[in-house]
């Protein structure tokens, strides 16, 4: 079990709470006066969950950039600027994926991160992203999608290209030369074994159609969307959240999705079996952890053993592997994104005056 002491929990609910649209200005005031904050640890934890542009609109949305030094709201720009930046670029290679698959009138509904991509506001959004995510729901299309995607340049360099229905639920990822971010084709929208609580062909009767930049794109429902993001948060993420295995933008992401729906929607049918075994047993904790670090208000009881491990932290950062900064940063020195001089200006002088990042 990993390990975690009171300070980092403390600054981990502390940030959560800075990153939660359910805690006003007032608590987090309060919640700072009653703390010594270690800013340093407030922005590693946000970076390691892939968070640090969320904290910058959290903190410029509650009115509170004047509370942490200067260089951290000026790095915390920066980032932002930066996934603006990223994002342009995956909304490009997004569109190119789009007209390429029209051109077969192949079907195809863009998943998680990417639906921010097809909306009008874009670029308002601190969603970051690694890869793209695109589902064909025919799956008698697929050779056809693949082929078309091939003509674009995108190939795999996977071995068990052939796997791919016993292995994951979407083909191996896909790669460009000179694009910022890989493409996973899903078979399926979720792992076999959670089917149950996202079926293809309920959700697929519930996609939403729309016009994008000239071209016909979908969205799931905005049900299936939160129920997507829950099942990526508690389950697919790791083997147990409370391990530190789920990205703290992840979760941001689902409580965001959830408030759009409204809370009635954890009374729906599509959510409601999460009262049920065997998903209780993960659902109660995750929702219990919603509810002490982002004030999340849910059907689910407060679980025992959640309670029992927070006197033994094992909560962590809860933080993914790959590290959003470092890998788009990688990308960029590579000369992935383009030459590096395309970068706004801004973009640089807000994270190198705070960081240890150095200009090209």
């Amino acid at each position: 079990m990993l390990k975690t002491n009171k300070t980092e929990l403390d600054h981990h609910d502390l940030l959560c709470g800075v990153l939660s649209p359910l805690v006003d200005r007032q608590v987090i005031l309060d919640k700072l006066g009653n703390m010594s904050v270690d800013w340093d640890l407030v922005m590693e934890q946000a970076h390691a969950g892939m968070a640090l542009p969320h904290l910058h609109c959290a903190l410029t949305d509650k009115h509170l950039t004047d509370i942490p030094p200067a260089q951290v709201i000026e790095a915390l720009s920066g980032f932002f600027d930066l996934n603006v930046e990223m994002n342009g670029r995956r909304y490009t290679q997004m569109l190119d994926i789009t007209r390429a698959l029209n051109a077969k009138n192949i079907d195809h509904v863009w998943l998680k991160g990417s639906t921010y991509l097809v909306q009008p506001d874009w670029q308002k959004s601190p969603r970051t992203m690694v890869d793209i995510d695109i589902w064909v729901p025919d799956e008698d299309q697929h050779d056809l999608a693949l082929s078309q995607l091939a003509k674009i340049g995108y190939d795999t360099t996977n071995v068990f290209w052939g796997m791919t229905r016993i292995l994951c639920h979407h083909y191996p990822a896909l790669y460009k030369d000179g694009e910022i971010a890989t493409l996973e084709l899903h078979v399926t929208l979720v792992l076999d074994q959670y089917s149950n609580l996202l079926p293809d062909r309920e959700a697929l009767a519930a996609v939403q159609w729309l016009q994008w930049q000239g071209e016909k794109v979908g969205g799931l429902g905005i049900d299936d969307q939160a129920m997507q993001a829950y099942i990526q948060c508690a389950h697919m993420s790791g083997p147990q959240f409370l391990t530190g295995q789920v990205t703290l933008m992840k979760t941001v992401d689902l409580v965001n999705r959830l408030l759009v729906v409204g809370p009635e929607v954890l009374e729906t049918h599509r959510f409601a079996v999460l009262k049920q075994q065997p998903w209780l047993d993960r659902a109660s904790p995750f929702f219990t952890y919603l509810h002490k670090n982002f004030n999340f208000e849910s059907p689910f009881l407060a679980d025992h053993k959640y309670e029992r491990r927070m006197q033994y932290p094992a909560l962590g950062t809860i933080a993914k592997l790959t590290d959003f900064v470092q890998r788009s940063i990688v990308c960029i020195k590579d000369g992935r994104v383009g030459p590096i001089r395309e970068l706004p200006e801004r973009v640089w002088s807000n994270i190198t005056r705070a960081t240890s990042v150095k200009k090209l």
